[in-house]
């Protein structure tokens, strides 16, 4: 039975450009032009294996119709598309259910492999990393720009991990290193508690979102396979104090 997969675009031609990427896939192909074409179909019952949602949509926008996809259909794959917002929307909307988020413009590649990675997650191929983490088994970590970020098991130093991008389900994969400063440890530290400095897992994710953060500006992996973490950002501190109040 061929995977149902909507596309919703209030611009007829970029609905078009978008089925031609995926067109020759066993897909069934289906288009819409608003948010609340969506949701009303979804109240009358039908169900899509994944929908490809642009954020910037007229009525309601993207990031609403997540939300109401979420509440009516839980298991429904959503790839937020965008020409417009940033790394901190593009995170928000994966913590809101999107499974990935996408940057106009996309090559056919960039869509397909982000469909694909989606339908793989349908399929329970992918487990977000428990707490704590167990050692000796790689866990994805975020999916940005259709590439999978995951880490591969063997950290250097608990501020220091490996890391695998693979593009698409079953794509070439690149290995990277990230190693954040002293000077963020320290930081981090600071904020969220001494602990948090040989926190594994903590850093483990801060790596990975890292990564992602690169990938959704560079849409590749780093040259050279390294990737210094050299800036204290807002966010960082943001989740080393939920860390140490959790």
């Amino acid at each position: 039975m061929p995977n149902r997969i909507l596309i919703v675009d209030d611009e007829p031609d970029l609905r078009t450009l978008m089925r031609l990427a995926l067109e020759g896939r066993d897909y069934d192909l289906e288009e819409a032009g608003s948010g609340e074409e969506v949701l009303s179909r979804l109240r009358e019952g039908v169900r899509w294996d994944v929908v490809v949602l642009d954020q910037r949509l007229p009525g309601i926008d993207g990031v609403q119709t997540l939300g109401g996809i979420r509440e009516i259909d839980p298991n429904c794959m959503v790839l937020m598309v965008t020409a417009f917002a940033s790394i901190d929307l593009a995170v928000e909307a994966m913590k809101l259910g999107a499974r990935d988020f996408v940057q106009k413009p996309m090559t056919p590649e960039t869509l397909r492999a982000a469909v694909s990675t989606a339908l793989s997650k349908a399929r329970g191929e992918w487990v977000p990393p428990p707490t704590p983490l167990p050692a000796h088994r790689a866990w994805e970590l975020w999916t940005m720009n259709g590439f999978r970020v995951v880490d591969a098991r063997d950290p250097v130093s608990p501020v220091e991990h490996r890391y695998e991008i693979v593009q698409g389900r079953d794509g070439p994969r690149h290995p990277v290193t990230v190693r954040f400063a002293s000077r963020v440890v320290e930081e981090v530290a600071a904020e969220g508690g001494r602990a948090l400095a040989a926190d594994r897992h903590f850093w483990m994710r801060q790596g990975g979102l890292a990564l992602a953060h690169y990938v959704w500006a560079q849409a590749g992996p780093p040259p050279g396979g390294r990737l210094e973490v050299e800036r204290v950002t807002g966010e960082l501190l943001r989740e080393a104090s939920e860390a140490a109040d959790a």
